[in-house]
């Protein structure tokens, strides 16, 4: 089974190397493998995303706490 970057199993990876509307015929691992590591590929970058918008986000609600704090009158 394959893992993913964070070492959970990537179920996927078997449906992908099957033939749409043939049961159970799977494409030869030579045209599997190349496959496969595309869309790895594609995985990879996409949790990269996810990781620059998270510290993206990160950083937008810390300055809206800055400003929060800033424009609230004193007590």
């Amino acid at each position: 089974m394959t893992m993913n970057s964070s070492g959970k199993p990537q179920v996927w990876a078997t449906r992908w190397c099957l033939r749409p509307g043939r049961s159970g015929d799977e494409l030869p691992a030579a045209e599997c493998e190349p496959l496969l590591e595309r869309v790895r590929g594609y995985e990879q970058d996409a949790a990269d995303q996810v990781e620059k918008l998270r510290t993206q986000l990160a950083r937008a609600e810390e300055f809206a706490a800055a400003r929060r704090v800033r424009l609230t009158p004193a007590r």
